[in-house]
């Protein structure tokens, strides 16, 4: 570990353990234990709507989520490309702290589930994707007290480093076998969640779904954790939950399932939730709604501490009574702890009361091209405010010194940093007017201005964005800033490195056809200009072109199902097909009842699913390869199935796939 003060280590007994605590040096040794995932009307419940409708989305802040995974393409989290893509990229980072990394997916769904409603209560606010489960022999997910911690040290260390400004960790998960009927101190966690609170970050974990009324698993019972239990968000039909019933499910009633004690800390909606492509219920679903308030929270009012955040999000909370468990607990209400956690920094700065004085304000336009000026309408803000009682909302317009602080409407939570959209038209100079208002009301009546150049630009993509294809004939997307068709010309070559070498010059057009060379690997386009008025410089585009399929054999993917009970198969397989072009990006794995093969290339089945990859050239048999395993759920019992699993390259190009006939207990 480099933030906590602890150590990961294997011992070959309890004797080893036992005799590791006479180490002065050593405080305390606590067992390695595993943890499971606990598992639209809930945003109007809590008050979400009406805090977002005043620009309270969670901006500037970043949510932890320790879980499966996340399916990062899904629409719900911005449909990333990659983690850390820019925006509507709802993800700025993944990565797997088990030991056998599993490529950075969702299998369950579970992740993905929690990091959507998340994205959902607060819509402005970046999410970690940092897996800490792997999945068992038997298709469960757990999770290693040891990885779980490993992840908290790494969340402690980006904060502490600047590299993401992380509000709150999301641990919708729980112990398999702990249960307190009180504040677990022993707790391994215990220090990192001071360790974290310290650092103004607010863990918040699941209290669990077994039904328990007066205990809590661990990580939930640890001191400094927000333990969240779960309601239903809806009236609905009776429910069998497995564990328990609740014969009349009632919106904002507790769900019988939810663990309860006095020291739960607060409710939240989970159950049933629809997010990230999956339905879903338990306290894990309650858990995102929480740390999405936090975030919301602490973006409101970033100097707040830890204790804060939590103090608002209790006396904002509706009061909840859990009958099987006579224990009554705050259900979070977001609207109502914004309001209440300016009280609580109104009362413990009581100077802040004699403010009249509007917030003072600096403002500078950053772009790749300095400040001075822009190639990019597109640009950064970097906004400097100033004021003792805090400042609580920016507004921000192109009209410049023109602009009144009465005429400015669209206000939104104070951020240092804002992307930002110069005012349309053409080259020329640029203005941008900053308002700033406070906690108090006090708003600026001038805007501080920042002033730049809007200069010609050129750009030349492939159509859609593609960098990879499987065919020479593609279609360039090209821009010109000033550009005339009449008066520039353009002309687009493989070959040209000089405008003069270029020869075919056609009209500019923001679209072209154009034909990539025979050899399948990277080629360039370049697009040169000429316009008698217009300096335009030179775009150019990287374009991969791969029309074979991935190479994959039976034999090295080693494809092979197991039962997971009557109505389910668990169908593992190794990365091994390869694609020495574009790299294999994802795999397909299709399957149908019955022995006969589901079609050649993936191409339609009932039974379907996509892992996705980020695109690598790998060999197949090649030391290291990664191991994935995907469930199909809702199957026949004691039924025949087919398994096609067909690799597919950067370029859209499907092998044949290999098959494997299975069969259900």
């Amino acid at each position: 570990m480099e933030a906590l003060p602890m150590s990961i280590v294997a011992l070959p007994s309890r004797a080893a353990a036992e005799a590791l605590l006479t180490d002065p040096l050593v405080e305390s040794v606590v067992e390695n234990g595993l943890n499971r995932p606990e598992l639209v009307q809930s945003l109007p419940l809590i008050g979400q709507p009406a805090a977002a409708a005043q620009g309270y989305n969670g901006s500037g802040c970043v949510v932890a989520l320790l879980d499966t995974g996340a399916d990062y393409a899904h629409p719900d989290l911005g449909a990333c490309p990659y983690p850390g893509a820019p925006e509507p990229c709802r993800v700025a980072f993944a990565r797997d702290f088990t030991p056998a990394d599993d490529g950075l997916t969702d299998s369950s769904g579970h992740g993905t589930n929690v990091a959507s409603i998340i994205a959902k209560v607060a819509p402005g606010v970046k999410i970690l994707v940092l897996d800490v489960f792997k999945q068992s022999t038997t298709g469960d997910s757990l999770a290693w007290d040891a990885d779980i911690l490993a992840a908290i040290d790494w969340v402690l260390k980006a904060k502490a480093d600047g590299s993401y400004n992380v509000c709150a960790i999301n641990l919708s998960l729980g112990s398999t076998s702990k249960w307190f009927s009180e504040v677990c101190n022993d707790s391994p966690y215990t220090v990192a969640f001071a360790a974290a609170r310290a650092a103004g970050i607010v863990p918040a974990a699941a209290a669990g779904n077994a039904a328990l009324k007066g205990r809590l698993p661990t990580p939930a019972c640890t001191p400094g954790a927000v333990s969240v239990g779960a309601t239903y968000d809806q009236d609905l039909r009776a429910r069998d939950w497995r564990v328990c019933g609740d014969e009349i499910p009632v919106e904002n009633h507790v769900t019988c399932f939810s663990n309860s004690a006095p020291f739960l800390t607060i409710l939240a909606p989970g159950a049933i939730i629809n997010a990230g492509g999956w339905s879903m219920a338990g306290t894990s679903q309650a858990v995102p709604h929480v740390t999405g308030s936090i975030a919301v929270l602490k973006s409101l009012a970033p100097s707040a501490t830890s204790d804060q955040v939590v103090a608002a999000l209790l006396q904002g909370g509706i009061p909840t009574l859990d009958p099987s468990a006579g224990v009554t607990t705050p259900r979070v209400n977001l609207w109502n702890s914004i309001e209440a956690l300016r009280g609580i920094l109104s009362k413990q700065a009581p100077e802040s009361q004699l403010d009249t004085a509007a917030p003072t304000c600096r403002v500078q336009i950053v772009s790749t091209d300095g400040p001075a000026l822009t190639y990019s309408k597109n640009v950064t803000l970097v906004i400097v405010g100033s004021d003792p009682s805090g400042i609580d909302a920016m507004c921000i317009t192109n009209a410049g010194a023109k602009a009144a602080s009465a005429g400015c409407t669209a206000w939104e939570p104070f951020a240092e940093v804002k992307q930002w959209r110069l005012e349309e038209g053409p080259f020329g100079s640029r203005a941008v007017g900053v308002f700033l208002r406070d906690t108090l009301g006090n708003a600026m009546l001038k805007p501080a201005l920042a002033e730049t150049e809007l200069v010609p630009v050129t750009t030349v993509a492939v159509s859609g964005g593609a960098a990879f294809t499987a065919s020479r004939a593609i279609n360039l997307s090209i821009s010109a800033l000033g550009a005339d068709p009449a008066t520039t010309k353009m002309c687009a070559s493989l070959t040209a490195r000089t405008l003069r070498a270029c020869s075919t010059w056609v009209p500019f057009s923001r679209t072209r056809k154009f034909t990539l060379g025979t050899a399948q690997r990277k080629q360039t386009v370049r697009v040169f200009f000429k316009d008698p008025k217009l300096d335009l410089p030179p775009a150019s585009v990287d374009v991969t072109y791969d029309a074979q399929a991935p190479k994959m054999t039976s034999a090295d993917m080693r494809l092979n199902a197991t039962a997971a009970g009557p109505d389910s198969l668990i169908i593992q397989y190794v990365q091994a097909a390869k694609d020495a072009v574009s790299g294999v990006a994802s795999y397909l794995i299709v399957g149908q009842e019955g022995p006969a093969p589901p079609a050649a290339r993936c191409s339609s089945s009932p039974l379907r699913k996509r892992v996705m990859r980020g695109a690598f050239a790998q060999e197949a048999g090649a030391a290291g390869l990664l191991t994935d395993a995907v469930t199909f759920v809702g199957l026949k019992g004691q039924s025949t199935y087919s398994i096609r699993i067909c690799a597919v390259d950067a370029a859209n190009n499907t092998a044949l796939g290999v098959v494997l006939v299975a069969k259900t207990d």
